[in-house]
Formats: C-alpha cells, structure tokens, sequence
C-alpha cells in the first residue's frame, strides 16, 4: 500500500512537471514584434477670409499729398499659420482687371497700386497648432485716385485684393471701397497791383494768380472778393477785373463780385504732373480816392 502511494505521488510529481514544463516552453514561444506605420499629410492651401477695405468705409484722400490706406485679413491653414510663406495686396480701381494690376511695372498712381506690403498683425499666429494669423496691408493713395462715388466711375469701386501663398498653392479675397470725389485747390497767395494814380487803371499791365488743382476731379474754381480798404476809405469790390487769358481794362475782364462766379479756366482732373491755370487781373482806381495802400481778399473756391 506505502508503496503504491509513493509511485503513485512519483507519477503525479512527474505529470505535473511535465504541464509546468509545456507551459513555460509555451510563454518562452511568445516574441514582441514591431508594426511599421506611415502616413503622407497633404498640403492644404491658405484661405483669406473677413478682407476689409478702409474699414468698409469711403476713403477721403488728402489734397496735394497722400493718404495711407489699409485693408485688412485673417489668413488661415489647417497646416498651421507658420506655413503661410507670402501675403501680398493690389488695390485697384475695379474697372481694372485683377490681371492688369498684380505687377510693379502696371502701377498707375490714378488707379493701380499692385504689390502692397502686408504685415502679420502682432499676437496673431502663434505658432505650434494655431492655424490663423490676421494681416494688414497698406499703401499711400495719391490725391488725384480717380473717384467712384460720382463722374466717369460712378458705376466702379476700388477693390483690395489680397494673396496669400504657403509656397505649393495660393489663394486671394477681396474688399471693397469707395474713393470720394476730392474738389481742392492752391492759390498764389498774394497780387500787388503796384502804384496806381487816381483816375487810372492798369490798362494791358495784368497782374497774375496761379491756380492749382489739387484735388482729384476736373475743375473750374469760383471767385469772388471783398472791397479794398484803407483806414475807413474803400476802392470796392467791382473795380477788379478778371480773366483766363491777359486783357486790357478799358475793353475786357469780369468784374469782380461778391459772388462766386466760375473763372473759366477749366483745370484737368491730375494724372501726376501738377495742373495750373492763370487767372489775369486788373483794377481802376476811381478819381477821388483817397491816398493809401489798400488791401482786400479775393477768394477761389473749388468747384
């Protein structure tokens, strides 16, 4: 009986080991291995959104000289704003095609500024997963840029358009605005009709004002002046005579006059060069007036 118990014991210690055995060789058969991975990420093109023109609002230029003008963006990639690699603008009169005005060499101060500076708007586009950044783009805008809200470009506005480009693809959006009609002018600011005797006038002698446009419409200024006084004497306002050419006093020129009056000299809308004309002058000094310097104010007024 001790005997069979112990083989029996033997048998179960040998079956046992025989189990512990395959099941150590079975997890010493079980190996990590390794899975390769991949993925192309595709480019995907900036897109312009949210463009304004002058803030959505008409733009007033600054006569004889320039105004800045801006228009603004939010530029966005899914690739990540930092892959933004070019934002640029044209602003143009929108009767010039997008074509006509994109390079330095079809500017034209009257109605295309092509490749205008646009800068990242500090704070925006951060970097790391942001995909947005916003942009501001400005140019100085001569006075004479045609206007749109009346005259020959009535029916027109000026646009701003705006690229952006991440180096593989490019995209552009637009904004409008109008650009006001500017009615301005420079006058030579004073005349001196010299010595006079009473009783005489200035005969073929004329003096003479130059009359700049500097504004961005054709013109033709009105005049008008006050009388000319000395103390309590006065020479009034009807003894000055005008004209656009030279005139001798006795047979030509319009006499002055408290109202405006159009002076006839009809001045070009500006394209660059500055555009004058020439006002002629004359004056009688009445007899009985009495001795003294007499000064008065002639006004033009842009029309």
């Amino acid at each position: 009986m001790t005997k069979v118990l112990f083989k029996s014991r033997i048998e179960a210690i040998i079956a046992s080991s025989i189990i512990l055995v395959g099941v150590i060789a079975f997890v010493a058969n079980v190996a990590a291995d390794a899975v390769s991975t991949s993925v192309t990420v595709s480019n995907a093109a900036p897109v312009v959104s949210g463009v304004t023109f002058n803030s959505g609002a008409a733009i007033t230029l600054t006569e004889n000289t320039t105004r800045t003008v801006y228009a603004t963006s939010t530029v966005t990639d899914a690739n990540g704003c930092s892959t933004i690699a070019a934002v640029s603008a044209d602003f143009h009169r929108n009767g010039i095609a997008t074509s006509s005005c994109n390079t330095i060499g079809q500017a034209n101060n009257s109605n295309c500024y092509p490749a205008v500076t646009c800068t990242v708007v500090s704070g925006t586009c951060t970097g790391g997963s942001d995909t947005a950044a916003d942009y501001v783009c400005s140019t100085a805008l001569q006075y004479y840029a045609d206007p749109t809200d009346s005259g020959t470009y009535a029916a027109q506005t000026w646009t701003a358009d705006i690229a952006a480009g991440d180096g593989v693809a490019t995209t552009s959006g637009s904004g409008l605005a109008e650009v006001n009609t500017l009615k301005a002018l420079d006058v030579t600011a004073s005349m001196n009709y010299g010595t006079l005797a009473a009783g005489s006038n200035t005969a073929a002698v004329n003096s003479t004002t130059t009359v700049t446009n500097t504004g961005n419409s054709t013109m033709d200024p009105l005049i008008s002046g006050t009388d000319m006084t000395s103390g309590i004497n006065t020479l009034t306002v009807g003894n000055q005579k005008y004209a656009s050419s030279t005139f001798t006093y006795a047979t030509g020129g319009t006499a002055l006059s408290t109202t405006p009056t159009a002076a006839a000299i009809n001045l070009a809308k500006p394209t660059g060069a500055a555009v004058t004309g020439n006002v002629s002058w004359g004056i009688n000094v009445p007899n009985g007036t009495v001795p003294g310097s007499y000064s008065g104010t002639n006004t033009f007024t842009a029309n």
